[in-house]
């Protein structure tokens, strides 16, 4: 069957039309809600059976290509515009789902009747994928895309015959992302340990953490970190300004004091996330036994204020955040159990029991950045 016959079948769990990526039609003007629905189209799909999404296609079936779209991405000749499309789509995919994503996905231009159309083949992922925009859970229900509660997702993934269910989901090995978020840290640290030495006093502890991050990343065998110390482990401050930034310490300090050069905005993903409320269990897991109760009570508080902990990786506590990066713990991972009452807005005490404390320390040191931070 060819696309053009699926075309005419209409949309379905596995098909989708998008008339336009950016091109609002009825304003006239780029909207990025557009590129928020095929997004979480595409994260329906993963979540799903997989599927194709076809962007230059309307709802009722006619081809409209991508011609509108591509008038927003600059001058320059039609195959500049489609790469610069491109790039912003793959990147948008990236920021919004996860960049494991795209193992699952293939992205072409076609053309059907003379008009380019953007074709996007999912397939149907192992694992769960959540929108990164609003951290939910979406799934494919016949042609369109929608949203599960924390309950309905658990129950969907459990049924699903082909994906095992939550407590025997695998942890996957978090070692780039680690690394990409220690090489932020260490960036933030180096224009700090410059920013003190053009305004004093300068702190000690900043060099030990420029020091400290150095060790880690190669620890976790980090090709560039390698050059950072010379053999008598000293830091190669200049070598690190070469990799990080171009040019030399001189114009790197002018271009701090011109203020050219900004701090990395480092945000946890929700597995990261996850992966430090799981060292907020684990912390109290012996206080749990020395009760001889193997449950914990208050880890929204502490879970809170250990987010907050660590410079530049500071954020405020979200609930929402809170109650996905849980039921990862509880869905997804199965490593903890709850009892009592569901918890709400009020400071009621629901009970957890660890099920696996042996698989609930493996994740803390697969999935957490604070396990890291902690150690440095």
């Amino acid at each position: 069957m060819t696309l053009k016959d699926l075309i005419k079948k209409g949309e379905s769990q596995t098909l989708e039309f998008k008339e336009n990526f950016r091109f609002n039609i009825e304003t006239d003007q780029k909207d990025k809600k557009l590129k928020n629905e095929v997004s979480k189209a595409i994260c329906g799909m993963l979540n799903s059976e997989g599927g194709i999404i076809l962007i230059g296609v309307a709802d009722d079936k006619s081809i409209r290509g991508i011609e509108r779209d591509l008038n927003l991405y600059g001058g320059g000749d039609e195959s500049n515009k489609i790469d610069n499309m491109l790039i912003d789509l793959n990147e948008f995919i990236t920021k919004t789902i996860n960049i494991k994503s795209k193992q699952y996905l293939k992205i072409d231009i076609i053309e059907i009747d003379r008009k380019k159309v953007i074709l996007i083949e999912i397939k149907s992922s192992n694992v769960p994928f959540f929108h990164s925009e609003d951290e939910i859970f979406y799934i494919r229900d016949g042609p369109r895309t929608i949203k599960l509660t924390k309950r309905e997702m658990g129950e969907y993934i459990s049924d699903r015959s082909k994906i095992s269910p939550f407590n025997t989901v695998s942890i996957t090995d978090s070692k780039e992302v680690h690394k990409n978020m220690l090489r932020a840290l260490l960036k933030n640290y180096l224009i700090k340990y410059y920013s003190e030495v053009l305004y004093p006093p300068k702190d000690p502890a900043t060099n030990n953490a420029v020091s400290s991050l150095i060790d880690k990343l190669k620890d976790l065998s980090d090709s560039q970190a390698e050059n950072f110390k010379d053999n008598n482990g000293s830091i190669r401050h200049q070598r690190m300004i070469s990799v990080y930034f171009g040019g030399n310490a001189v114009a790197f300090k002018e271009r701090i004091n011109n203020r050219e050069v900004e701090y990395n905005r480092i945000k946890r993903d929700l597995p990261i996330l996850a992966g430090d409320l799981a060292l907020i269990f684990n912390d109290h897991y012996e206080e749990s036994l020395s009760n001889e109760k193997n449950y914990l009570k208050s880890i929204r508080q502490d879970f809170a204020s250990e987010i907050n902990r660590f410079e530049f990786l500071s954020e405020e506590y979200d609930g929402v955040r809170f109650l996905n990066s849980l039921n990862m713990l509880v869905e997804v991972y199965g490593l903890i159990q709850q009892f009592g009452p569901q918890w709400n807005d009020s400071e009621s005490l629901t009970e957890w029991k660890i099920i696996n404390p042996q698989k609930l320390e493996e994740f803390v040191q697969k999935k957490s950045i604070n396990h890291i931070l902690r150690n440095l």
